[in-house]
């Protein structure tokens, strides 16, 4: 039932956002204590809006732009945090309502770029050491910056369409 409060909530506030009354509710500082009102926490909703507004303070409705939608955000994460410390039985702490906005921007994967254990004067790594030590390995997009020595696991790739190139002679 605490869901389809949250959904009901978070769907009137991405109405409200854009297309009805727009009177600044559907913003984090507004929608965290209405979530935790809804959710019987209005402490922990009061204690998630400031931060979670300082997260999302610079997507401002300007014009036809659309910034992300903060309000579903704020309202997922307000009731993420409100009914995990109901689980808990400890509600919202202050402790909590400093690691939330950090904790939605990151992610659980692993750290994206490791620093070779050794590299040769170009800073290509070298091969492995005879003692079966763990060293840096050749790994796509290594680069080198004077003798620190980065490797990135996932190499970037451009997701942009590349128009189409003719060949014209004249």
């Amino acid at each position: 039932m605490d869901y389809l409060v949250v959904a009901v909530v978070a769907g009137l506030a991405a109405v409200e956002r854009k297309g009805f009354l727009q009177a600044m509710l559907s913003r984090p500082v507004a929608l965290a204590p209405i979530v935790g009102l809804a959710l019987g926490d209005l402490r922990g909703g009061l204690l998630l809006g400031p931060p979670l507004e300082l997260l999302w303070l610079g997507a401002v409705n300007m014009g036809a732009s659309l910034p992300p939608n903060e309000a579903l955000g704020t309202a997922a994460i307000a009731a993420a945090a409100v009914l995990s410390g109901q689980a808990l039985g400890t509600g919202v702490t202050p402790a909590v309502t400093a690691t939330v906005p950090s904790a939605s921007l990151g992610g659980s994967e692993a750290p994206m770029f490791t620093a070779p254990s050794q590299s040769s004067s170009s800073g290509a790594p070298m091969s492995s050491p005879p003692d079966g030590s763990p060293s840096a390995s050749p790994v796509m997009g290594a680069s080198a910056i004077g003798r620190a020595s980065i490797a990135c696991r996932k190499p970037f790739r451009s997701t942009a369409a590349r128009p189409a190139t003719k060949a014209t002679t004249r």
